[in-house]
């Protein structure tokens, strides 16, 4: 899903999710993956009524994340 210059790779979840190891896992899959390719913004849980909620929280965080990531860059590498 695109809203502005952001993005965010989302998918359903049924009511009352409560996830087992392997989705938890194929969760981490995709992270890594999302990782290794783009720079990214995790948050692992985040649950939204419907894409429109996903929308407004991308467009409400479009002035945050791109001054996170200039500094993100300027910091030292822990690894």
């Amino acid at each position: 899903m695109v809203a502005g210059s952001l993005c965010a790779v989302v998918s359903d979840a049924p009511d009352g999710l409560r996830p087992k190891r392997r989705d938890v896992m194929a969760h981490q899959a995709v992270q890594e993956h999302l990782m290794a390719t783009a720079r990214c913004a995790l948050r692992f849980g985040l649950t939204a009524p419907d894409d429109e909620a996903v929308r407004d929280a991308l467009e409400q965080g479009s002035g945050q994340y791109p001054s996170v990531w200039r500094r993100s860059r300027a910091a030292p590498s822990t690894t």
